[in-house]
């Protein structure tokens, strides 16, 4: 590096030996934005510029810390000889011994001055007494300090506090003073900020030839070394092009030297590898030919290979599937030998072997052993069924092989099918719901019953078994609810009857029994009453509580008949007869019965034609209102128009159609013609007169019965006011809170309703009250009772039925008596022969246009 002192390193712009595309010295290289360039990417310039510039400020700021020091105190002297040239003025104009409290106040005043700068003192004798103060007082204070450049300074506020001698204000007193330097501050800083900006200039300047000078002695040569030396890598086929010169004599110079010999050594090297580059491209040419064909002789011996492997792994898994194939099969498979020795047997056919308490090796038991040497005899196959310990059905099929001296055993599960037929059987002999046996099996079982009973001299029951308004619980709870129904009534059954008893379901809710056996028919009868109170034990089917019930007709053998047909037609009988008796009870078939029995289901065929043809036609019987005399409406009675018999009354048929729930598609007819009659007298002139429509226990116990009565008045086009539905007081009372229920419903559609026949029946006037009732009827009894007895049930009613703010009408009313004393009971209205027979809807017409004619002259 001497060297490179005595003699700068220089890069010349044009060398002889430099490559003239990439000279260091060209203008674009050479310019301002070149030079630029170059020192922002050299990293050792940054570093040694940022060193010097961190030198020089530092200097600058120990030599700037003393300047400014030194000259604060030459700032301090000078405010300092101010003051006392301003004590001096004030001494020599005015004298302190001549007048002190005067010079005080002058120096006070002076003081206070708005550029003073003596502020303020303590003055003191020769002997260091205190004479007096005036302005800010120092902080000086005490005997007189002897030194007299001693001073105090304050930086807050700038204040200087200092001590004059008498010798050093050439006069006979002291002073302590306190003078303002508060110019002192702005005075230095302003010195500090001129010679801030002259270091600054001065760090630059440094800084700025330091990076010229670092520029022309490194820079530029290791930046032009630098550009070679990258370039020479690439392009190593012309290694003259990016030889450096070696005219330098420093250290640049050794390194040019250097890599010039480098990249010669470089280049030779690099065409040793170019030559061996092409020769060994040469051998690898060579020798992947050889390794293609190589390659191919190998893949094709690998694929014969393969496909041998192939064909041994298929052919081996048959063979194992083969051998496997009898231990997998489910079914069994035995081989024995014609004198019974068991050769072989898969897994199936051991648990067989287990079941036949034998094993492989052993003899077969008999009779398998002798069915085995009857095969073994034979050419044909023989089969036969036998059953696992398991529970499992199996075909046999023995095939003998003579020539091999054995017989195979095949088996094939049929438990499946066994059971399927079974199932099958058994449906075709069960009911599906209850599984309990059907039609079809139960008349089997009485055949047998009935030969049995005929062997042993015995007696045999059959009862017939109805539940009572089971359609009532699928209208209103649902056929699921139905069928739970059906399955509990089945258990109950089952649990009253023997074993040797038959319990069977012959279809929807009528079941039959057989009791056979028996020695009289008491035992007949309390196995009925045993259902039957079975029957009536109340049950909750999703949430709601139901009360079955039942009706059995019995029928004995040989009593009443021989034959299983006869007997099933006579408990039949006896069922229809205990229903028509009330239901919940069971009867036992007489003889006599037969006849009526068969009149009544005669009569309730001809009904079902009757309901097809419209054979029924209503009369209309008036009501008199008591409260002026007048018509207030009809209620309409049904006649049926026998096409034999002629009219028959309600009596006659009307028992039959409930019995047969036929009611209902009457009850409906009956409703939609009287609506639609009385809407007719309405549109002609004939008033708001209100028609009263009976109701059966059966039509209430319809789920639609409310929505019937919407549309017919819908249909019609009737007010609801115009009609009243009339209910029988037993009916009523028959489920109380139910008919309360239904009485609501049937309220708000619009309508009236009234009870019927009231005070034959037992009325609690609990339920009573709460009835939404507008209408008592009294039953015809009593008011026949008027003329013995005046009528007290009549009065009760009248009086019971307006204390619940209730109508009343007297029905059955035939003497002008009984209407006045009904009328001084306040009864409302009266209805009987009295005012009308029952009329024709053309006879009601002619009746009410001469109403008041005709009743004037009855009167």
């Amino acid at each position: 590096m001497n060297a490179a002192h005595s003699h700068p390193v220089t890069v010349p712009d044009a060398p002889r030996d430099a490559p003239p595309d990439a000279p260091p010295g060209t203008p674009e290289q050479n310019g301002l934005f070149g030079f630029v360039k170059r020192v922002a990417r050299c990293r050792l310039c940054w570093k040694v510029t940022a060193a010097v510039f961190a030198a020089i400020l530092g200097i600058e700021a120990v030599l700037l810390g003393f300047s400014a020091f030194f000259y604060e105190q030459a700032r301090f002297d000078e405010v300092e000889q101010r003051g006392r040239v301003a004590w001096q003025a004030l001494t020599d104009s005015r004298a302190p011994n001549d007048d002190w409290a005067g010079f005080l106040a002058a120096a006070e005043s002076q003081a206070r001055g708005h550029d003073a700068i003596l502020i303020g003192g303590i003055i003191y004798d020769a002997s260091g007494k205190r004479l007096g103060t005036f302005g800010e007082t120092p902080a000086i204070a005490g005997p007189v300090p002897t030194d007299p450049n001693w001073r105090l300074v304050h930086e807050t506020p700038r204040r200087i506090d200092t001590v004059w001698p008498a010798t050093a204000t050439s006069g006979a007193h002291s002073l302590v003073a306190r003078l303002n330097a508060a110019a002192v501050s702005g005075e230095v800083q302003g010195f500090i900020s001129r010679v801030v900006g002259q270091v600054l200039l001065i760090a630059l300047f440094v800084t700025g030839m330091t990076i010229i000078l670092l520029h022309h002695l490194i820079l530029a040569p290791m930046l032009y070394l630098s550009e070679r030396l990258a370039s020479a890598g690439d392009e190593l086929d012309q290694p003259e092009r990016h030889r450096l010169p070696e005219g330098r004599s420093d250290e640049l110079g050794d390194v040019a030297r250097a890599f010039n010999g480098m990249l010669g050594q470089l280049t030779r090297n690099l065409h040793d590898i170019r030559r061996q580059e092409v020769a060994l491209a040469e051998a690898n040419r060579d020798l992947e030919e050889k390794v293609l064909d190589r390659t191919q002789d190998l893949l094709n011996v690998n694929h014969a290979l393969e496909l041998e492997i192939d064909d041994r792994k298929q052919a081996e898994t048959e063979i194992a599937n083969l051998a496997r194939f009898p231990e997998e099969n489910p079914s069994p498979v035995v081989r024995a030998a014609f004198d019974g020795e068991v050769l072989y047997a898969n897994r199936a056919g051991r648990k067989l072997l287990d079941h036949w308490q034998t094993d492989v090796g052993a003899r077969l038991p008999a009779p398998w052993d002798s069915i085995v040497a009857n095969a073994a005899s034979s050419v044909e196959p023989h089969e036969l069924d036998t059953e696992s310990a398991d529970g499992q059905t199996f075909s046999l099929t023995f095939q003998p092989l003579g020539d091999a001296g054995y017989v195979n055993i095949y088996g094939y599960d049929v438990t499946a099918r066994r059971q399927a037929e079974e199932r099958v059987r058994h449906l075709a002999n069960h009911d599906s719901l209850t599984g309990l046996p059907n039609r079809a099996l139960f008349q089997d079982r009485l055949q047998q019953s009935l030969r049995q009973a005929q062997r042993a001299h015995a007696m045999v029951a059959v009862h017939m078994l109805d539940l009572d308004h089971f359609k009532d619980v699928n209208d209103t709870l649902g056929h699921a609810a139905g069928d739970k129904l059906l399955v509990e009534i089945a258990g109950r059954l089952q649990h009253c009857v023997r074993d040797s008893d038959t319990v069977a379901r012959l279809g929807g809710d009528e079941f039959a029994v057989i009791q056979p056996v028996l020695d009289d028919s008491d035992g007949a009868a309390i196995l009925a009453q045993k259902m039957l109170e079975a029957l009536a034990v109340p049950l909750d089917i999703e949430g709601h509580t139901v009360y079955p019930g039942g009706s059995i007709g019995i029928t004995i053998y040989p009593d009443d008949a021989d034959g299983a047909e006869r007997l099933l037609r006579n408990a039949d009988m006896a069922l229809y007869q205990a229903k028509g008796e009330g239901r919940g009870v069971y009867r036992f078939f007489v003889a006599e019965l037969n006849d009526t029995v068969l009149r009544r289901r005669e009569l309730e065929d001809e009904l079902r034609d009757a309901i097809v043809r419209q054979d029924f036609i209503l009369h209309y019987q008036p009501k008199l209102s008591l409260d002026g005399n007048r018509i207030a409406g009809m209620e309409s009675l049904i006649r049926w128009n026998h096409p034999e018999l002629g009219f028959l009354s309600p009596a006659e048929f009307i028992p039959v159609a409930e019995a047969s729930k036929l009611i209902v598609p009457i009850g409906r007819w009956v409703l939609a013609e009287a609506c639609r009659q009385t809407k007719a007298w309405q549109d002609a002139g004939g008033g708001a007169m209100k028609v009263a429509v009976n109701l059966s226990a059966v039509q209430l116990r319809e789920a639609s019965i409310v929505d019937d009565v919407r549309k017919v008045l819908s249909e019609t086009g009737l007010s609801p006011a115009c009609l009243e539905l009339e209910i029988t007081e037993s009916v009523a009372m028959d489920d109380a809170e139910a008919t309360i229920g239904l009485f609501e419903r049937l309220s708000e559609t619009g309508v009236s309703l009234s009870i019927d026949d009231f005070g034959t029946g037992y009325s609690s006037l609990a339920y009573l009250k709460n009835f939404p009732v507008q209408r008592i009827k009294i039953d015809k009894a009593f008011v026949d009772d008027i003329a013995e007895q005046r009528g007290p049930i009549a009065e009760a009613v009248t009086t019971l039925g307006h204390s619940f703010g209730m109508e009343i009408t007297a029905e059955g009313v035939e003497t002008q008596d009984q209407m006045d004393f009904l009328a001084g009971l306040g009864c409302d209205e009266i209805q009987g022969y009295f005012v009308s027979r029952p009329l024709t809807a053309d006879d009601f017409s002619d009746f009410i246009t001469q109403f008041p004619a005709d009743q004037a002259a009855k009167n």
